[in-house]
């Protein structure tokens, strides 16, 4: 391997920086803060803060874009809704019931 064909390495700030996006939505899933992740990978947590703000909106952007459903689906599933709502009342009892009766 040359010099300029190295492998890729996932730095320590764009680790950081995916624990920041993930304590932003789901803070229950990370066994650590943020600010407690950046202090050990020798980051500042104010910088962290900052990136992550900044590309927060771009990166939702982008996990909501390659997580839709694939349109070809989208009719059936719609197809499917509209069948559910029309399904039959439920069934209603040929007695009464004792506690409807009025005492």
């Amino acid at each position: 391997m040359s010099s300029h064909a190295s492998a890729p390495v996932t730095t320590s700030l764009l680790t950081i920086l995916c624990v920041a996006l993930v304590h932003r939505d789901r803070p229950d899933w990370l066994a650590v803060g943020v600010g407690e992740a950046a202090r050990a990978a020798a980051l500042s947590p104010e910088r962290v803060s900052r990136l992550a703000s900044r590309v927060g909106r771009p990166f939702a952007d982008i996990v909501e874009t390659i997580t839709r459903p694939v349109p070809t689906l989208l009719p059936r599933l719609a197809r499917r809704r509209r069948h559910q709502c029309r399904r039959a009342p439920p069934r209603t009892r040929t007695r009464p019931s004792p506690c409807s009766t009025p005492t």
